[in-house]
This record gives structure tokens, sequence and C-alpha cells, in this order.
């Protein structure tokens, strides 16, 4: 993509493609068996369906392509489901572990080349993590242990603007217990997360201290 630089934007055939492929590499990320539904018109490309294989699970969706002024801008909708979670966590740099991690929402992009996308995109992700462990990255902390915060369940929105992924109303369970996550996530720098415990009993079940950690 980074060699379409041209005055002339590409005019494309009407037609509709059943497009599959073993892999394909995005990034870090790799969609195994990816599936795509596409139908070609003059100056857009609609994805009527797209499916694949992902970190342990699966995705699916819809996209559209087309040119907004001197760059292609792409759209996004789509949903995942029983992503493994240290997979999850090792595409991030993290250490994470636990139950699977299922969720959905749309993403914008637009630009040439990796880092024109990265800066661009752009979009709302809702996420669902059952029985899940986030542990602080080897050498973060000084004690021997790394630190490691427990839940049941971890629900909540992502928001994606500016390069990065900022985690908004977030909800941990543990028990009969609450508690709230925020943070930010941003693309190729490291994963700050913190925990604002609702009660001393769940901070001590959660092996979080009563100060509210940072979690990468």
């Amino acid at each position: 993509m980074d060699r379409m630089r041209s005055s002339e934007r590409p005019k494309l055939p009407e037609v509709e493609v059943n497009a599959q492929a073993e892999s394909l590499v995005l990034g870090s990320a790799t969609l195994q068996s990816p599936v795509v539904h596409m139908q070609f018109k003059p100056t857009e490309i609609v994805l009527k369906s797209w499916q694949a294989d992902l970190l342990g699970g699966s995705a699916k969706g819809t996209g559209h392509f087309a040119w907004n002024g001197a760059k292609p801008e792409y759209t996004f909708e789509g949903g995942f489901t029983r992503v493994d979670a240290a997979a999850l966590g090792s595409l991030l740099n993290a250490t994470w572990a636990g139950g699977p991690v299922s969720g959905g929402g749309n993403l914008k992009l637009s630009g040439l080349s990796a880092k024109e996308l990265a800066a661009s995109a752009s979009g709302e992700l809702s996420f669902d993590w059952l029985h899940g462990a986030l542990s602080m990255a080897p050498g973060a902390s000084a004690e021997a242990h790394p630190q490691e915060t427990k839940f049941d369940d971890w629900k909540g929105k992502v928001s994606i603007q500016d390069g990065k992924a900022q985690i908004g109303q977030s909800v941990l369970i543990l028990g009969k217990h609450s508690s709230n996550m925020t943070g930010v996530i941003p693309f190729g720098g490291p994963i700050k997360l913190t925990v604002a415990p609702s009660g001393d009993k769940l901070a001590t079940r959660a092996g979080v201290p009563a100060s509210p950690p940072a979690v990468k």
C-alpha cells in the first residue's frame, strides 16, 4: 500500500470476489485461515463479510475501503470471541493469563504506511474477559515476585485515538466485590493500568495493595 502514491486514483472493476488464504499478517498480529467476501466498485471496496481465526479464538465482521482526499481510508466493524488471554498479552508485550476474551467494536484508519495507519486509528471497543490475571512485566517491580491482579470478570470499553487505546468505563469483579480499572495502551509502548479497589477486602483477595499499583 505504501507504493500506491499517485495523483490518479485507481479505478476498480465492478466485481464480487471471495478470497481466502492460509494466513494474513497484519503488523504483529496474524490472521489464520482468513476468508473475505469483497464487492469491488469503481472507487471503493466493500468488505461484505470477513472472518478468521485470531490468537486462539475467532473474529468476523464487515469493512469498507475508499480514497478520501490524498489518502485511502479504511473502516471495519466486527467482533471477536474466545481469544486466548496469554496470546493477547504477549501481542501487547504484557503478561496476562486466564480465561477467554471476547468483544467487538469499530475501527477507522487512513494512510499508506504503518506509521500513518497507527497515528490515524480511531474507534470504540467493548470487551469481556473471564477469570483472568494481570501481572507486571519482569523487572518492572523491585519485589521478588511480580504483582498480580486476579478477577472473575473484567468488562469495559476502550477508546482508540491519538496512537493509543484508552480504557474508559471498566469494572473488575472478584467474588461479591468490584473495583475500577483505568489505563492506557500506547501503540508500541508499555501498558499502564491502574486498579482502584472499592474496598480493602477486594484489594487483599486480588493481591493488590491499598495504594493503586501500576500494572504493565
